[in-house]
């Protein structure tokens, strides 16, 4: 007797089941409204992220172990306590975002999934909007995590009338770094090399864009660059909502040009993105 199918409904269809036993849900997933099938995937997608060891890693305990390693310092002024819990908390949300979201990815390319979903029921765009609002929403707990940290190791204050501006520009960030992180998937054609390309395109601009230490420091003509890169606003419209004394939605221009980011992405990857792993579509051309 077969083993029994331990997948079901349209999350089970992202790993491209496609046996004659499914052809039912099959068929059944093609008639469901287009919400449900979207509240099926960023379900899924939440829970396979919770469940990643690089998720855990990156978005919750690398953030919370440079706090720990600067709180143990005991050196720091309050100013410089204030930089460090917006620096961060920025770093924990690109983390999530561009880190995490691209290497999975490139991890289910790699392995054949985003090749078989196409052969399912799930439209492309329920699959990416899926991830992309999971990915979200991990960076709202990442960086919820990270001040909650920040608050105990360092002794912080956090208003409650800031967090509703920093929820915004923590939205806005991280649809932006998960819409870049899916244009750059097209420079890794494996997981290994993700494991490369990825820090080597996010890790510099966070070193020159105040996330660690404060632009001031840095020349005239590098602040200017900076501030329209994607990673200083986030770092600008986190700060000034922390700052402000009432309730703020941080600086407009700011989550305006990680909008603008993220549309620029967003075109990027419709235009280039891959589906499959270039070595096996090259070896399928070969042998046809």
């Amino acid at each position: 007797m077969a083993a029994p199918d331990r997948l079901s409904g349209t999350a089970g269809l992202a790993l491209g089941v496609a046996s004659p036993e499914r052809l039912g849900t099959i068929v059944a997933a093609k008639l469901e409204p287009a919400g449900r099938v979207l509240l099926s995937q960023i379900g899924y997608h939440f829970r396979l992220l919770l469940r990643t060891p690089r998720t855990i890693f990156s978005a919750f305990l690398l953030p919370v172990l440079l706090l720990v390693a600067v709180g143990a310092t005991g050196s720091s002024t309050p100013q410089r306590r204030a930089e460090l819990v917006v620096g961060i908390t920025t770093f924990a949300v690109i983390g999530a975002s561009y880190l995490v979201h691209a290497t999975g990815l490139v991890t289910a390319r790699d392995r054949g999934i985003l090749k078989r979903i196409r052969g399912t029921a799930i439209p492309p765009w329920a699959y990416f909007a899926g991830r992309l609002v999971a990915t979200t929403a991990l960076a709202l707990a990442a960086a919820a995590v990270s001040l909650i940290a920040a608050v105990l190791v360092l002794g912080a204050s956090v208003s409650l009338s800031s967090l509703p501006g920093v929820a915004l520009g923590v939205i806005a960030g991280a649809l932006c770094w998960a819409a870049l992180g899916t244009a750059v998937t097209r420079l890794a054609n494996d997981a290994a090399a993700a494991g490369a390309v990825l820090p080597a395109t996010y890790l510099p601009l966070v070193l020159v864009s105040g996330i660690f230490f404060p632009i001031s420091s840095e020349p005239a003509l590098l602040q200017q660059a900076v501030q329209w890169l994607p990673a200083e606003p986030l770092t600008h419209t986190i700060a000034v909502s922390m700052a402000s004394a009432h309730a703020s939605f941080g600086d407009l221009r700011d989550v305006l040009l990680l909008a603008a980011w993220a549309v620029a992405g967003l075109v990027i990857a419709l235009r280039f993105f891959r589906w499959e792993q270039p070595a096996q579509r090259c070896g399928a051309v070969g042998k046809e």
